[in-house]
């Protein structure tokens, strides 16, 4: 659960607030979650979107020693 808060203060700190989720994974809103996924995506951060709600991602939590590569992805 303190992976969790960590992650959603991460994003939250970018605009991208949560809406949920569970210990493991999280679910965020952004305005256009297909455009976001991408740019994870350019870092190695794999993410799902929603087809029925282009605002939703979600993120699993990352691995102790990946936290670099998160934060560094908002970098």
């Amino acid at each position: 659960s303190q992976d969790a808060a960590r992650l959603d203060r991460l994003m939250a700190a970018r605009g991208v607030p949560s809406i949920g989720g569970t210990p493991l994974f999280r679910l965020y809103k952004t305005p256009d979650a297909a455009a976001l996924q991408t740019h994870l995506a350019t870092h190695k951060i794999w993410s799902r979107v929603f087809p029925y709600d282009p605002t939703w991602l979600r993120l699993g939590l990352p691995a102790p020693d990946q936290w670099d590569r998160v934060e560094g992805a908002f970098a």
